[in-house]
């Protein structure tokens, strides 16, 4: 063995160690939240029936869908872009990718929710709505301004806190949970519980901002972030951005087309099984594929934490 070989072997070892202990934590978090939605589907449909209940998974569904289709994944902008200026120091050149990866999450957020308010009033019989819930469901689009949070995901990860995400994970669930049985003690009905799931989806929403601003302030990370987000739009505006940060456009737009082909069929079954077989049958097809989607999420953890430590050896140009 030569002397080169043990300092090139060591990131290596660090980087599977990473992520094993990475999916480790994560599927700690899926342990506690699967019985926690289990326990929410049980109590919904008993308080609403299959039908109640396939009324909600089908407005939450087209508010996924909605989301997905214009979820640019700025999480890996953060991570490819931004670790290099962390790791060098460049405090205003990884300030700027993150105001960069903000824009693409508001931008995002507001193009779904725009879409979902013009889909949801003037082709509801196309979505298989039933008159009752049309005015719910056009309320409901008002949660795919709080799916549009990938940036705050991003900076978990490039600062390896996979525990703060793990909790995170389980906030939403826990919210249904709890106001679910509240709803219990007051009376359940399908538009209560359709707010119960938007309060939801902001909670997680706003736990995950909290816990990546908490996670700046601590690395001296927000100090001038402000100014940065002030002073992008001209210079995406004259080209400048995209001339320091070459290729970072097309990187966007192109993880935006795969994540819209892979996230977004996630949730059109249960729109179409909603369309042509009613909400009773959508609300056992949304059981049965969070069931299916339970087995294969290891697979989908293994992904998320590989995919930093792919991004450092890019970083430090070990690629092969």
């Amino acid at each position: 063995m030569s002397a080169e070989e043990p300092p090139l072997q060591l990131p290596k070892v660090a980087g599977v160690r990473r992520v094993m202990s990475n999916v480790g934590v994560l599927l700690g978090g899926r342990v506690v939240n699967a019985p926690l939605s289990l326990l929410h589907i049980w109590m919904a449909t008993h308080f609403l029936g299959s039908y109640g209940f396939g009324l909600i998974a089908m407005m939450y569904a087209f508010a996924r869908t909605m989301g997905d289709l214009v979820d640019f994944q700025s999480w890996q902008t953060v991570l490819k872009y931004g670790l290099r200026p962390l790791t060098d120091g460049d405090r205003k050149g990884f300030q700027r990718v993150i105001a960069f990866s903000f824009l693409l999450d508001g931008l995002g957020g507001l193009l779904g929710f725009c879409g979902g308010l013009f889909i949801s009033i003037f082709a509801m019989k196309m979505l298989g709505w039933p008159p009752e819930i049309h005015q719910t469901g056009t309320i409901f689009c008002l949660s795919i301004l709080f799916m549009a949070s990938a940036t705050p995901t991003g900076l978990l990860r490039i600062f390896n806190r996979y525990d703060l995400i793990s909790i995170q994970g389980v906030v939403a669930t826990l919210v249904r949970v709890v106001g679910t049985f509240f709803l219990a003690v007051k009376g359940a009905s399908v538009p209560a519980l359709a707010f119960v799931w938007m309060f939801a989806e902001f909670a997680a929403w706003a736990t995950l901002g909290f816990m990546a601003v908490r996670e700046l302030i601590r690395r001296d990370l927000m100090r001038g972030l402000t100014k940065e987000l002030r002073d992008l739009i001209p210079d995406l505006l004259n080209g400048h951005f995209f001339r320091t940060h070459l290729g970072i456009r097309r990187f966007a737009l192109s993880t935006n087309l795969n994540s819209a082909l892979a996230l977004t069929f996630g949730h059109i079954g249960t729109l179409v099984v909603g369309a042509f077989v009613g909400p009773a049958g959508a609300g056992y097809y949304r059981v049965a594929s969070q069931i299916a989607a339970g087995i294969a999420k290891p697979a989908a953890l293994i992904q998320t934490t590989v995919y930093p430590e792919m991004a450092r050896l890019w970083r430090d140009r070990a690629t092969t």
